[in-house]
């Protein structure tokens, strides 16, 4: 049982890191499609009305 553990411990180690920069890939992806001040404007503009 020990081994499953440490197994699975040493597969979470090497996934996170792989999820953590697909995760920065997208948030660039995105930040760079969405004009980002644009919608913050739009967004306060909708609230004030």
């Amino acid at each position: 049982m020990f081994v499953a553990i440490v197994t699975a411990y040493i597969g979470v180690e090497a996934y996170l890191p792989q999820r953590q920069q697909q995760a920065q890939e997208v948030r660039q992806i995105n930040q760079a499609r969405f004009d980002q001040q644009g919608l913050r404007d739009r967004l306060l503009a909708r609230k004030a009305e």
